[in-house]
């Protein structure tokens, strides 16, 4: 009888001290706010047509060795909200279309080094190679062609074995903030130089 009430004891007691226990365990990381991409801190270009229009004909597939649906923003998203902060209509006539042709981030495995060197030493695992293509294309208030520029962008970057998940999804959003800084950088001085400089107001 004295065994059984001392197991009931060990067992109430093991059992009571449980959410203890676990108040003690930390709870795990916060997940990384990243900030959205944006432009908004730019000052428009105001461009004398009645509308800009943005078409997206990249049609990136969702699958590998493509891993740009998978960033916190991605690039398609990025280079619309380009074109929605930074091209302002603001004529009475005409229009500037926005056509994305590619938005495109594909992921490379890198070759490892063999034997002891490749056991000793972290190497850089995989490349990731970034391209945005984007066209602004003018019509007149016929729906004539009036005018185009492209400009065209590549960055890459490549990340060490046994990276994990949140360190490379940091990595990939720094790859896309400097996208997006050069691609305004390359677009506006596109505009300025080129065939559209005639319509900024």
């Amino acid at each position: 009888m004295t065994s059984r009430r001392s197991f009931l004891s060990f067992t109430l007691l093991l059992t009571g001290g449980l959410p203890l226990i676990a108040a003690c365990t930390p709870p795990p990381p916060p997940s990384p706010d990243y900030t959205q991409i944006g432009f908004g801190h730019r000052a428009p270009l105001r461009l004398n047509v009645a509308r800009v229009v943005f078409r997206d004909e990249s049609r990136q597939p969702r699958e590998a060795p493509e891993v740009g649906h998978l960033f916190p923003d991605p690039p398609p998203t990025v280079v619309e909200r380009w074109v929605r902060d930074r091209l302002q209509a603001v004529g009475s006539g005409g229009e500037i279309e926005a056509v994305l042709r590619e938005a495109s981030v594909t992921e490379t495995t890198l070759p490892r080094s063999s034997g002891l060197r490749g056991l000793v030493t972290r190497e850089q695992s995989e490349r990731y190679d970034a391209r945005i293509s984007l066209a602004l294309r003018a019509r007149n208030a016929s729906g004539e062609p009036d005018g185009s520029v492209e400009a065209r962008l590549e960055r890459s970057t490549t990340v060490r074995e046994n990276l994990g998940r949140g360190e490379r999804t940091a990595i990939w959003h720094r790859l896309m903030e400097e996208m997006a800084r050069s691609l305004d950088e390359e677009m506006e001085r596109a505009i300025r130089d080129g065939d559209l400089a005639r319509l900024l107001a």
